[in-house]
């Protein structure tokens, strides 16, 4: 995510703030409509980890307007059934977007990233642990790839 991101987010919770609205409703504005650029974004490039902190910190404030007594973020994004709000997590969710992104782009032809990630090897199963050594880091983007995807399991062909 970048800089400008960053900045629509926050404008579009100045815009959002003082409108009433409960718990529930804050949430819900924090998930689906705050966090859509996040979400666009982190389908191209993976979130930087001090943009998602500074996320995770102004959340809290939009979500609970300032008042004294808070609940932490871990709370809220625990599931419904177990006493949360199913707030989204964002690093967690703009991995998985970008990952999947990342394996489309591995069955087109053609493009700029397939020719990355065959030259990379990356375009197979990734071994786990991950061998990270011979990707620059000046590609960060396939760096945090080849990191990620050592973890996650194959998509199925029935999933969405």
């Amino acid at each position: 995510m970048g800089f400008t991101d960053k900045k629509k987010i926050r404008a579009q919770a100045a815009e959002n703030y003082h409108r009433a609205l409960n718990l529930e409703s804050r949430i819900r504005c924090v998930n689906e409509v705050l966090l859509a650029t996040a979400w666009y974004t982190t389908q191209i490039l993976a979130a930087a980890t001090e943009c998602v902190r500074q996320i995770n910190a102004a959340l809290p404030y939009f979500i609970w307007k300032g008042a004294i007594f808070k609940v932490p973020l871990s709370t809220l994004q625990k599931p419904k059934d177990s006493g949360g709000r199913a707030l989204i997590r964002i690093m967690a969710k703009g991995m998985a977007l970008f990952v999947l992104r990342m394996e489309r782009q591995k069955q087109q032809s053609g493009t700029f990233a397939t020719d990355w990630l065959n030259k990379w090897r990356l375009n197979g199963r990734i071994p786990n642990p991950p061998d990270i050594k011979w990707i620059p880091v000046k590609l960060d983007y396939l760096y945090r790839y080849n990191i990620e995807a050592a973890y996650m399991p194959t998509r199925g062909t029935l999933e969405s």
